[in-house]
């Protein structure tokens, strides 16, 4: 039987491409600020990307936000939708990937 619960899923847009689907917004900014730092030279560790996705989601409330593309920064988006349990786990593998 599918599940129809609705739920909201995030999706970075990166200059690679589209990253993965989480259901976790946290996730999802952490995605985009560790493709930042590696094509950047990567000179923060996991710990110190973890803390500004944590800071930016909380900051920008962004688990609040409702459906749509956001830019976050130059080149990156974050694109917000609202879906049904079931089509979220038809997904590919790893988050939506």
């Amino acid at each position: 039987m599918l599940d129809c619960t609705k739920i909201k899923t995030f999706t970075p847009i990166i200059p690679a491409g589209t990253g993965p689907t989480f259901t976790n917004a946290h996730e999802a900014l952490l995605d985009m600020i560790h493709d930042m730092n590696e094509s950047s030279g990567g000179t923060f560790s996991f710990d110190e990307e973890n803390k500004v996705a944590a800071f930016m989601n909380h900051v920008l409330s962004v688990s609040d936000w409702i459906d749509g593309t956001y830019p976050i920064f130059p080149d990156y988006e974050l694109e917000v939708k609202t879906m049904q349990k079931w089509q979220f786990d038809q997904m590919p593998e790893f988050d939506g990937y």
